[in-house]
């Protein structure tokens, strides 16, 4: 498995529980001091994105940079919230390794890095791993839960207290 030690991972045990909210805060906050890049990955296929540039495009894999502070799209979200770059991508969970590795040079080691994906704890270790969840769906993803560096329930975490320091995430 490989390490991205700059990279803090956002996951969710459901839809709408706040992981793109959570990943904007963070990025808000770490970006008054330091570049950020955000990494939006979703495993569902849209329309062509008319306010991305498409780096990169295969079967089962597109990869492109978001262009847009329209806040109509997650990643457009991200970028309004101050990150430097997002990119944006739209795989299978057999891509993400290739996606990732397309990515790992456009990032330099030292920028902090905001991703929001569940199934690439499956293929990397990052500095920090958040999974975010509502009380009713807790049992069900227990092995993603086990793996996090911090569990926020119902949205009772105060974003503060993550840092990033030297190519490194804190908490």
């Amino acid at each position: 498995m490989k390490v991205w030690p700059n990279m803090l991972l956002i996951a969710g045990t459901n839809r709408n529980v706040g992981k793109t909210t959570f990943a904007c805060k963070i990025i808000e906050q770490i970006s008054q001091q330091q570049n950020v890049v955000a990494i939006k990955i979703t495993p569902h296929f849209h329309s062509e994105c008319n306010t991305c540039v498409l780096l990169f495009e295969s079967k089962n894999l597109i990869i492109a940079e978001e262009k847009s502070y329209s806040l109509l799209k997650d990643s457009s979200k991200m970028l309004a919230a101050g990150a430097k770059k997002v990119y944006y991508i739209q795989c299978t969970d057999e891509k993400l390794l290739e996606a990732i590795e397309f990515l790992k040079p456009l990032i330099p080691l030292d920028e902090a890095v905001v991703c929001e994906s569940a199934a690439l704890r499956n293929y990397i270790i990052p500095g920090i791993f958040v999974v975010i969840s509502v009380s009713d769906s807790i049992s069900k993803n227990s092995k993603m839960i086990s793996l996090a560096d911090l569990h926020i329930i119902d949205f009772k975490t105060d974003a503060s207290k993550l840092s990033f320091n030297n190519g490194f995430w804190k908490k």
